[in-house]
């Protein structure tokens, strides 16, 4: 049995017994009663479908999100009761409202009076109404609120830092009366007769009648809907608005993906370049691009060098393997930047000043390891300058390399 039926029969009983049977409410009992309602919510579900007790609150909670705890109890058909134990999580769910619940509004209202379901009118929710195509003139706190009040109460006019309320359209918070329809426009008339028509949409709007323009329904269940198609309707899905919050979050994915393509956009042409360019530094300079090319071409002749001494060590004469010591000097220097007698000093310190006169083969041994160690010495000198990328700036002395080899 439903309670406004079985109200309705316990009340039509007038027997005489029962009529002293009667609970005086007042004193302690209703300042208790009254911290109770403080801290709680009624709200009532418009919607022609099923409600499900632990669907509402399992939804609720979730979209709620409180830091304290929600009891939420199911008071009447598609009325509930939600008992708040924080005052900052029943603050924040009425300023953040309307909330929908299987995209049908939520009306929430804190109780009245005694606090009896029945006396609850359920009919005011605040909206976040945008206004658009407002005349520069009219973008004024004053006048805002007088065109507001003509769709419900004023709650509040959201305005910028300096408290002014310029933009493509203007944002109040208004109490809006659910059991009237939706207004779709407001009319500005000037001093000589002229009018200007300002939009009106609603942001976080639920379903609604297309037909009618009223919450609770929608255009299919309404009495005056005839079959005629929904583009024809007078309402439509256009007076719903985008809000605020979703705004940003759709401005700031969007800034995101543009990053993005332009990161992977610039590291594809940076491949591209590579490709086409293999040696850029070539163009910042004829002089620099030619030190790199003989650096890099004297260093290739190093390591085939080098690998020719670790091969076989060729029996030489000692005056033509010090001619070939020196020419390779005279040549690192022309890349270096060094005096060829520099280079020389290098190859003795390398070499610990050993004597290489003495027999033939011991010369040729001698020899051989002294342009080994030169070979490996230079070579590093150069992949120094050829890695660093810089011509002007002589490398330092390895002294602790040289002394080690030595």
């Amino acid at each position: 049995m439903e309670t406004e039926e079985l109200i309705r029969k316990c009340s039509a009983i007038t027997l005489e017994e029962e009529e002293e049977d009667k609970v005086i409410f007042g004193g302690s009992m209703k300042a208790k009663g009254e911290k109770i309602a403080a801290g709680c919510l009624v709200g009532k579900i418009l919607s022609t479908r099923g409600i499900s007790h632990e669907g509402v609150k399992a939804a609720l909670q979730q979209a709620w999100r409180p830091v304290g705890t929600i009891k939420v109890e199911s008071l009447r058909h598609k009325i509930f009761m939600f008992k708040f134990y924080s005052e900052e999580d029943k603050r924040r769910v009425l300023m953040g409202g309307p909330w929908h619940f299987d995209r049908a509004l939520i009306v929430l209202e804190e109780p009245k009076g005694i606090g009896n379901v029945a006396d609850q009118p359920f009919s005011h929710v605040s909206f976040w109404v945008q206004l658009h195509n407002v005349p520069l003139m009219c973008m004024q706190i004053n006048t805002i609120r007088e065109m507001g009040s003509k769709i419900g109460r004023v709650e509040d006019v959201a305005t910028d830092e300096t408290g002014d309320c310029f933009g493509e359209y203007i944002r109040v918070r208004i109490s809006i009366d659910i059991t009237k329809r939706l207004k779709k426009v407001l009319r500005i008339q000037q001093e000589n007769g002229e009018e200007i028509v300002v939009g009106v949409v609603y942001e976080k709007l639920p379903d609604y009648c297309f037909c009618c323009g009223h919450i609770g329904h929608q255009f299919r269940e309404c009495a005056q809907y005839k079959g005629q198609p929904k583009e024809s309707l007078a309402y439509g899905a256009w007076l719903k608005a985008v809000p605020l919050a979703d705004r940003m979050r759709f401005q700031k994915s969007k800034d995101k993906d543009r990053r993005e393509y332009r990161r992977s956009e610039n590291s594809e042409n940076i491949e591209t370049h590579h490709h086409q360019h293999p040696n850029p530094i070539e163009e910042n300079g004829s002089g620099a691009g030619q030190g790199k090319d003989a650096a890099n071409n004297y260093l290739m002749r190093l390591r085939h060098m080098e690998v020719e001494t670790d091969n076989s060590l060729m029996p030489q004469g000692t005056q033509s393997r010090r001619d070939q010591i020196s020419r390779e000097n005279q040549l690192v220097a022309a890349v270096l930047g060094e005096k060829p007698e520099n280079m020389g000093q290098m190859a003795g310190i390398m070499s610990g000043n050993k004597n290489v006169e003495g027999k033939e083969g011991n010369q040729n041994s001698q020899t051989g390891r002294e342009t080994h160690q030169l070979a490996s010495t230079q070579m590093s000198l150069v992949e120094e300058v050829v890695d660093n990328g810089s011509f002007l700036k002589k490398p330092k002395a390895k002294w602790r390399r040289w002394k080690n080899q030595a």
